[in-house]
């Protein structure tokens, strides 16, 4: 079955020239900040054999307070509320001026996440489980070759307004005027999280973007030594609306 959502959601994201914030607006009450944790099965396609990729349908992204963690071996996941200190801040659109108003202390960790999890998805990134990532120039899972370097570990990102880097967690109360949620900081594979690129054109109306899938095949090299091929194939579900996410996975037999 398709992975469903945590929390219902509209998500945006706000561009002006190099300043890019990450703008989620929550549907209904949105309710990003809920801690309801979910195990399950993704949508998955069985190989045929063991030289067939597994097409992964994640459905619709988690809204940006939250992240899935997915195991590529098992093809099980959980969706967790991000762990980091998450940050209040009262928002001006018009001069782009902050002003923190409270903390809120991080809750939980990584420790509440029991499955063996490899990658983790949200709307700001991907991060891995202490995994390498290299990027190939191939198109084709099978054809992609394994590189010998060019590998990068994930990177902790800490938020600076100051320098426009900002991550978006919580906007229940911004229709309200309310303060905005910010997490304090991020942890992304910096190759991993091009896989998605969406951008605002000069003169377009306010929520339409341009959409570029990196289709590209990465290469993960797990802690364990496992390596899998990672191809990301749509943004889109079947009826064509977008902040889906698929991808096939091959894994690399050890020799």
């Amino acid at each position: 079955m398709n992975f469903i959502y945590i929390c219902e959601k509209f998500f945006e994201i706000l561009m002006n020239k190099s300043y890019l914030m990450a703008v989620l607006v929550a549907a209904a009450m949105g309710l990003v900040s809920c801690n309801k944790t979910e195990q399950r099965n993704i949508n998955d396609q069985g190989r045929t054999d063991k030289n067939s990729p597994v097409l992964i349908d994640m459905g619709g992204l988690p809204n940006a307070g939250m992240w899935t963690y997915v195991d590529l071996k098992t093809h099980k996941s959980e969706t967790h509320r991000d762990f980091t200190e998450w940050l209040y801040y009262n928002v001006d659109m018009q001069s782009h001026t902050y002003k923190l108003v409270r903390k809120e202390p991080a809750k939980g960790s990584l420790a509440d996440v029991k499955i063996n999890w490899t990658i983790s998805i949200n709307r700001n990134g991907i991060r891995t489980n202490g995994c390498e990532v290299a990027m190939t120039n191939s198109k084709d899972l099978k054809t992609a070759p394994i590189p010998d370097s060019g590998y990068k570990k994930d990177e902790e990102i800490k938020s600076d307004f100051s320098k426009h880097v900002s991550f978006a967690v919580d906007l229940s109360n911004m229709m309200s005027g309310g303060p905005i949620g910010y997490a304090s900081s991020i942890t992304r594979n910096p190759l991993l999280s091009t896989w998605l690129k969406k951008t605002v054109s000069p003169g377009a109306a306010h929520g339409q973007y341009n959409y570029e899938l990196n289709d590209n095949v990465f290469v993960i090299k797990c802690k364990d030594g496992s390596i899998f091929k990672l191809k990301f194939t749509d943004y889109r579900n079947a009826e064509g609306k977008k902040d889906f996410c698929k991808f096939e996975i091959l894994p690399v037999e050890n020799k």
